[in-house]
């Protein structure tokens, strides 16, 4: 399978692909957030953003940095984007690596 780190992707081929959790887990709360996307986003590995929240999405958006801020499917100061900013690191067969990013509120 073909991956391009720049297109959205089906979450079951995210998961297809990348079919192992390395056991590497991150996460910021309020204001730590755009920090450790930084971190993350400088590793070079793609960030997938699992937008589900009330909803399920089939389909996983990438993370992109443009100037100052991230964006994602249309959302531009990503990183200001929940409460709450989980990563989750994944691998391949060949060893690729990816992050599955997941969000949350704190209501």
């Amino acid at each position: 399978m073909e991956h391009n780190k720049n297109e959205r992707i089906l979450f079951a081929d995210f998961l297809a692909r990348f079919n192992k959790r390395t056991g590497v887990r991150k996460d910021a709360i309020f204001g730590g957030r755009k920090a450790l996307m930084e971190e993350i986003y400088a590793t070079g590995d793609p960030i997938y953003c699992d937008q589900s929240y009330y909803a399920h999405f089939d389909h996983l958006y990438p993370v992109r940095k443009e100037g100052e801020h991230f964006v994602c499917d249309g959302y531009t100061a990503f990183e200001d984007w929940r409460d709450c900013h989980c990563y989750t690191e994944y691998e391949d067969a060949d060893g690729n690596k990816a992050w599955l990013m997941t969000g949350g509120r704190y209501d």
